[in-house]
């Protein structure tokens, strides 16, 4: 991320597996990205001329060799978060991606997480860029969990 931007945009994923469970990435701990040995969503900024899905799609190949237009998905919300001490702002817009086949993934980027959506995940330790959402994410993720069966 450059020093000179005024403003950071981005889309990330909480994926739902097959078997009902929540995929998060772990990040790697390198010193340049927020929350270092984190979980965060499967994603990353938007590029110039990309809107958010394909921006979401070409990082979800990127990452994971995986194909957003295969998978049903929804919107989930934005989260808003200060960038760095400059002053400059970002948004990611977090959505979540449906019957995610575990086995199929090709991991490029970080770790794969896999949580039960109904555990306690207090002691988990969020990226700023997901945080937010996670709670939001979670309440979806059980509704959808539950119209599933």
């Amino acid at each position: 991320m450059t020093e000179n931007l005024l403003h950071s945009e981005g889309a990330g994923a909480f994926l739902i597996f097959t078997n009902g469970l929540l995929g998060l990435q772990l990040k790697d701990n390198l010193p340049y990205l927020n929350g270092p040995w984190a979980l965060s969503t499967f994603g990353g900024g938007i590029e110039e001329g990309e809107n958010q899905l394909e921006a979401l799609a070409r990082e979800l190949d990127e990452e994971l060799e995986m194909k957003l237009l295969d998978h049903e998905y929804e919107y989930l919300c934005d989260v808003e978060y200060p960038v760095n001490e400059k002053g400059v702002k970002g948004v990611s817009h977090k959505y979540i991606v449906k019957n995610v086949d575990l086995n199929s993934l090709k991991v490029k980027e970080g770790s794969i997480c896999v949580i039960d959506p109904y555990t306690n995940l207090d002691y988990l330790i969020f990226s700023p860029y997901v945080k937010p959402a996670v709670e939001k994410a979670i309440g979806r993720i059980r509704e959808i969990l539950e119209d599933s069966k």
